[in-house]
């Protein structure tokens, strides 16, 4: 392990930035579509450090969107 740090408050931003991403994304399906696409509509419009998540958030949430995805190549939605 490199033991590599980003700086203060530099996560969060680049948190919230790829959550910005997503959800305008014209594909994105809206926050009632799933929990983790509620996660990510709620990152994206909030501030601070408040709703970010840790890993564990991160993991499930893309869980969720990778589930999708493959349903979705499958020819299910």
């Amino acid at each position: 392990m490199l033991g590599f740090r980003l700086p203060a408050g530099c996560g969060v931003r680049v948190t919230r930035e790829a959550a910005r991403w997503i959800t305008e994304l014209a594909d994105f399906r809206g926050e009632g579509a799933s929990k983790g696409d509620l996660w990510y509509q709620q990152c994206a419009r909030t501030t601070g450090f408040k709703g970010t998540g840790n890993a564990g958030t991160w993991n499930q949430v893309s869980n969720v969107r990778m589930t999708y995805v493959v349903r979705c190549l499958a020819g299910g939605t």
